[in-house]
């Protein structure tokens, strides 16, 4: 055993997950995603202006502004929004896991199973404060 980690998988912690995984292996579609959302969210806006400068505005107007504002959230706190959704999704039982390194693989185990990686299979590794995401 060369070291040690015990990883309590609160929302501050899947938040940093969800965080590496959109910044690393999940970088290309993520970047084309929000660069799509952030041209709707301007088209929205101008739409929205324009109505009010002509002073017609309609269920349509107050709709698109909705969704306008819905989306610059989701974008604004999307790692957090999508830790909200794992903590849901997490089964019982994993919430804590403590992962053991050896010289070979590591070893992750929580109240649930205990699961053996191999090193080669971890394709980014990412630090944050204190958390490292494999």
């Amino acid at each position: 055993m060369i070291f040690v980690f015990e990883t309590l998988y609160d929302i501050d912690a899947l938040t940093v997950m969800a965080r590496a995984v959109r910044k690393t292996t999940h970088k290309k579609h993520s970047s084309r995603s929000r660069k799509f959302a952030w041209i709707v969210i301007v088209i929205a806006i101008l739409f929205v202006a324009a109505t009010v400068i002509m002073d017609d505005v309609g269920a349509n107007t107050v709709v698109t502004a909705a969704a306008a504002v819905v989306m610059f959230v989701a974008l604004v706190w999307e790692d957090r929004l999508n830790a909200l959704i794992a903590s849901k999704r997490m089964m019982k039982g994993s919430e804590k896991g403590v992962v053991t390194f050896y010289e070979d693989n590591y070893v992750s185990a929580t109240d649930v199973g205990t699961t053996e990686f191999r090193y080669d299979v971890i394709e980014a590794v990412a630090k944050k404060g204190d958390y490292v995401v494999f």
